[in-house]
This record gives structure tokens, sequence and C-alpha cells, in this order.
């Protein structure tokens, strides 16, 4: 993923996801980082119209390369 044009911009969030919960499908329009402390996420994104589902837990890294 290129960095959109423009000014650079970071946010950060602090967010917890209670056991079960699901987020719907969707986009960011700059990159996102995701840092898991406690739990298992499961991920699921689209990469060139096909779905990807990685598992993201406490200590992981470059989600790419899965």
């Amino acid at each position: 993923m290129a960095y959109p044009k423009g000014t650079p911009e970071m946010r950060v969030y602090r967010v917890t996801i209670p056991v079960g919960a699901t987020i719907p499908l969707h986009t960011h329009p700059s990159p996102v980082v995701v840092l898991v402390t406690k739990g298992v996420v499961t991920n699921v994104r689209i990469v060139d119209g096909a779905e990807v589902v990685s598992l993201v837990e406490p200590g992981d890294g470059d989600l790419r390369k899965r």
C-alpha cells in the first residue's frame, strides 16, 4: 500500500473490543497499525478481490507476510 498523497498524518486510538464482538468490513484512507495486548483478533481484509483472514496475537509483527 502506498501512502496517500498530501501531508502525512497519524492518529492513535486505544480501542477495547469485547470478546465475540465484530466490526463491519471497512477501509482506511491510510496505513493502519494494530497492537494487540491481550487475546486474539481475527483480521479479515480484501486483497486483490480475495478475502484474506489472519489471526493477530500479542507480539505479532507484519501481517502482510501471512
